[in-house]
């Protein structure tokens, strides 16, 4: 938080307006009561009949029985993934649109141990994987597929498949729960959406991650924008499907102003399209 408020102090580039959100933003810091977002998230998982719970032990279990995932837990997104698994639905194909380091996929991997797992993302040499998330170095790009496939390699019931995610329009294949995790602004994230409605069973879960509800102070195509919430909500509002949302974080780093929250969408297909 620190380092923003220096950037758009230095930065002339930045408003007045910009400035005064981040002041506001570390106000909310101070006064923020994080039990209070803890019992609207179990409420929120209760929704959809989920035990967030539940959901965080096994998290907690799995990060002890595995060093690959003994990082600090800051996305719920690996608590709802573990309370679906324990839910009464069966899950046995699923999708990732973004294998990133492939810690999520093996994640998956482990809490559904009986499920195929098909997890896509763009080839090394794809000027969009290369000039995103630092990967601009050869050098450096190639360390991180070879530690990606390494963690990938791990699991038997992982399918990864270098591609752009456009291509899933071509797909017949169909999934069971869909976790969107690729490019968050337009037109890829809106596409990515709507080719995952698709191919989405009926009963199935669609999981959106980093949804911006309130406007970014910057907004770029591949971190911050209102694409994906835009699109669900237009998706919504055509009777194709509902959603809800739930908070993507509870610290109050990240969730205390509205400026910078960021949100987990949980969409499921209407019965009658």
């Amino acid at each position: 938080m620190l380092n923003k408020l220096k950037t758009l102090i230095i930065s002339p580039i930045y408003s007045l307006k910009k400035i005064y959100y981040i002041f506001q933003s570390l106000y909310l810091i101070v006064t923020y009561n994080e039990e209070k977002y803890k019992k609207e998230q179990t409420e929120f998982f209760s929704h959809f009949r989920l035990d967030r719970e539940a959901g965080l032990k096994i998290f907690e279990n799995q990060q002890n029985e595995e060093n690959i995932l003994k990082t600090p837990m800051s996305s719920e997104h690996k608590v709802l993934l573990a309370s679906i698994s324990i839910s009464k639905n069966e899950y046995k194909e699923i999708l990732e649109i973004g294998t990133h380091d492939g810690k999520n996929a093996f994640y998956l991997s482990k809490i559904f141990p009986n499920s195929k797992i098909t997890s896509i993302d763009l080839d090394e040499e794809d000027e969009l994987f290369k000039n995103s998330y630092n990967r601009e170095d050869a050098e450096k790009r190639q360390e991180f597929c070879k530690e990606r496939d390494k963690i990938l390699s791990l699991s038997k019931n992982i399918n990864f498949q270098k591609m752009n995610s456009l291509k899933l329009y071509n797909s017949k294949k169909t999934f069971d729960l869909i976790w969107v995790d690729g490019a968050h602004g337009y037109p890829v994230a809106s596409i990515d959406i709507i080719n995952s409605v698709r191919l989405l069973n009926k009963k199935g879960l669609l999981l959106c991650d980093d949804v911006w509800k309130t406007k970014p102070l910057k907004q770029d195509e591949t971190y911050h924008s209102l694409a994906s919430y835009e699109t669900l909500n237009a998706l919504q509002n055509a009777n194709i499907l509902k959603f809800q949302t739930i908070y993507k974080r509870l610290d109050k780093n990240n969730n205390a102003s509205k400026q910078f929250r960021k949100f987990i969408a949980i969409a499921e297909k209407l019965s009658d399209v």
